[in-house]
This record gives C-alpha cells, structure tokens and sequence, in this order.
C-alpha cells in the first residue's frame, strides 16, 4: 500500500514496459552501466579502484609513477608485485594514494595466509564484509583480493572442509572472527570490543545463496538469491528481511537496506542481449525506493550499439543528502561503437529529469577515440560535456595502468582524458593529461605518468 497522499510509482509502468519489450529484436552495444561509487565512500569525492590482478605466474612487475599539476610539486608512486609458487604479494606506497599499502598472501601450515589490506565476505555479505546493492546480486569490490575494507591478517585452511580465522581494524574499531565452511554451508562468528558480537549461518550453492545474521541484541538479517533458466535467459530472484536497526560490525555504513526485493533477468549474448530489472527496497519507515530499468544490446549494421531506460524513485543511500533528493529520477542513455581493435570510436550521450525527462538534472554526452599505433602504442582521447543540477553529481569511468577512478564531476563543464601508453626502458611507459573547464572555474589540468615492467622469477 502507498502512503496516504503519495503517488502510484511510475516503475511499476516501466517494469511492465520492459517485459513488453522483451520480444523485441535488441539493438547492439557493449556499454559500461553506469557505475557510482559504494556508500562508504565521501560523496562528489573521486574514487579510486585496483584494477583486476592480471598478473601471469612466477612474475614480478616493478612500477613507478607520479601525479602533478601546474604550479604544484609531482606526487611520487611506488609499486612492487609478485606472483609465485605459493606466494603473492603486492605493496604500494606513495603520499595521498588512496591504494598505498601491501598485501602477502602465502601457504603455512597446510593452510593459507593473507596479511595486510582485507575485503572479507561471508555469505552473501551481511556481518562480514559488505552487501551488495538491492539491485546488484553481490559486491564486486568485496571478497578474494578485489577492494580494501580494513587491515589485519587471516588464516584459512583446507579447501572444501576446514576453518578460517580473521584479526584486523575496521574503521578503526578492532574484530575477530572464527568460520567453519563444509561444501556449501559456513557457520561463524565475528566479535568487537564492549561485548558485541555477531553471528552468521550462510549456504552457497550452484544456483541458490542463503545467509542468516544475528548479533548479541537479538537484531537479525536475512537474505537469499535463487537463479534458474527462463524462457530461454536467466532469471535472478533476490530478497532480503530483517530489523531496520540491524548493522554489519565490520562495515556499519554498508548494511544497506532492511527490506529489499529484486528480480533480474538477462537473455541473450554478445551478439543482442536483453536485460531487465525490477528492485524495492525500505530502509526504515518512509524511507523506501524502487528502480525498475531496461538495456537492450547487440551489433547492429555499423558496429555495436546499446540503448538503455530507467526509473529511480526514493532514496539509494540512508543519508541526509540522498534523503533529500528528487522523489522520481528517469533517465535514457545510449551507447553506439565501430571500428576494429586498431581504431575504435564509441559515441554516448545520456539524460537523467523527472517524470518524462522534463527539468532534466542530469545531461552527458561524450566521444571517445582508441588508436593503436607501432610497437604496441596505444593512444586514448576521451571528450565528455556535462551539466548536472546542483547537489547532482556525476562519475565517470577512467582506466589506469593500475586502477579504475571514478571521477566525480559537478556543475556543467567539460573534461577532456588524453592517454598514451608506448613500450619504453623494457617496460610499459603510460603518460596520461586530464582537462577540466567548469563555468564556475578555470581550467584545470592533471597529469600523470606511469610505467610499468614485468620479469619472469627464477626458480
């Protein structure tokens, strides 16, 4: 039931627009969704993100790299990893990097161990580690090596049956935990100082995820995920229960919501694809939010292409600032790409409004050239006009030799993302320049320098 005095929300016509269309012959595109960073993270604050470790076996990659602007002194970057039998270790230091710090995971003891940056998950992420969003079957910056939740060490043995222990600091507040998995089940506990504690009971199964969380003041939480085939696609079935005063010992500001539900279904593969999404979600009394969306993609005569729909309405994040935005967002963008791995030319241009786009709060349009030149060269050019309303922000995905940074863009403007990446002293030598122009602002200019070399360990 609505509240007395609200509006039907319009996702519910969306949701069923998109299963209408589902018939529909897809367009084509290959498109990067759009991407914000996780709730933890400072808002209108870039964000920074270690790229997928790509490193092969007995390797070692030494880099270095700075970052400057005129006027100002070069920051200075260092780098170390190693890939061997048994060994893997990565360390980054560096004055203002948001990724310094090290990790060494080897084998003792007929088991494994992980020193230094953690980004644990149990189950599907409810008192270790972090939840996914409502509309996104799991956190893909948590669990294995991806993203960086605290520091300490753990030790895990066996492979289908054993234990696993854990001591680190998560924001600043030291935790322990104990966990015993056999095939799909895992049953363990974390603890914190003043007595607090939490439980978790998690199954992981080929096509159903379960966990149950409890902490000592009788708060629980509960979420499952169900997957099968479907009318010729896959269909994902998310829901999750619980006390809207529940929150992960680890990672409190990454609890999400108390209630959500969420249906995905994808059919199709590169060649056209079909994807819909329905999600609701309710953080605690009059604080809920729905999103339904609609992407379809495949090639197309001239190259790939990618057209999308969406409605947001309520709040995405328990803040005071998301509390207050704009009850109903829509918003359309498509994606049109050609060319071959030695020239490419992708073209986007997206619009976020109210209800039928009108008072539009959100306009992007945007060019971006590849070229691969002699030697393996590789020259990137990006061009992107903006104009957000204010208290909107807007990210934008840029790739680095090491890491993904969501750059956080606002008023309206223009940023310009030169790259070029060359071979260079037996390695891999990247230069890249950022340009941004706001009305409320002179030009601003960063660039940065990277390289890169990898060696083959002797035995």
């Amino acid at each position: 039931m609505n509240p007395p005095g609200r509006r039907i929300p319009h996702g519910a016509c969306a949701a069923a627009l998109a299963v209408a269309l589902v018939a529909m012959p897809p367009l084509a595109l290959r498109a990067e969704e759009i991407v914000e960073p996780p709730p933890e993270a400072e808002s209108g604050a870039d964000y920074a993100i270690e790229a997928a470790d790509s490193l092969a076996d007995e390797t070692i990659e030494v880099g270095l790299g700075a970052t400057g602007r005129p006027g100002g002194g070069p920051r200075r970057t260092r780098r170390i990893r190693f890939r061997g039998e048994g060994l893997n270790a990565t360390m980054r230091e560096g004055a203002g990097d948001p990724l310094a710090g090290g990790v060494i995971e080897g084998r003792v003891a007929h088991g494994t161990v992980r020193a230094g940056r953690l980004a644990p998950r149990w189950g599907r992420g409810l008192v270790f580690g972090a939840t996914a969003e409502p509309w996104d079957s799991r956190a893909a910056d948590r669990g294995g090596s991806a993203g960086r939740a605290g520091d300490g060490v753990v030790f895990r043995r066996g492979d289908r049956h054993g234990i696993e222990t854990m001591a680190g600091t998560f924001e600043r507040r030291r935790i322990g935990g104990l966990g015993w998995y056999a095939g799909p089940w895992h049953v363990g506990g974390v603890a914190a100082s003043r007595r607090r504690a939490q439980s978790s009971l998690a199954f992981a199964g080929a096509r159903d995820e379960l966990e149950i969380a409890l902490d000592q003041a009788g708060r629980w939480r509960i979420e499952a995920l169900r997957a099968h085939a479907f009318g010729g696609g896959r269909i994902e079935a998310q829901a999750r229960a619980g006390v809207t005063t529940f929150r992960s010992l680890a990672e409190p500001k990454r609890s999400g919501p108390a209630q959500s539900m969420t249906v995905r279904y994808v059919q199709g593969d590169d060649a056209r694809r079909v994807q819909v999404l329905g999600s609701w979600w309710r953080f605690r009394p009059g604080a809920f939010g729905a999103r339904a969306a609609l992407q379809l993609s495949g090639d197309v005569p001239a190259g790939r292409a990618v057209l999308g729909v969406e409605e947001q309405q309520g709040p995405r994040r328990l803040t005071s600032a998301a509390l207050r935005a704009r009850d109903l967002r829509q918003g359309v963008w498509g994606e049109w790409t050609a060319g071959d791995p030695d020239l490419t030319l992708t073209l986007r241009q997206e619009v976020w409004g109210g209800q039928r786009l009108r008072d539009a709060i959100r306009r992007v349009s945007g060019v971006r050239v590849e070229v691969a030149g002699p030697g393996s060269a590789r020259l990137r050019v990006a061009h992107t006009v903006f104009r957000t309303a204010f208290g909107e922000n807007l990210y934008l995905r840029e790739t680095y030799s090491d890491r993904l940074v969501l750059r956080a863009l606002s008023g309206s403007g223009t940023r310009t993302f030169m790259s070029c990446a060359v071979p260079a002293g037996g390695g891999r030598m990247t230069v890249s320049m950022q340009l941004t122009r706001t009305r409320a602002g002179p030009l601003r200019m960063v660039w940065t320098f990277d390289w890169a070399r990898h060696a083959r360990a002797k035995r």
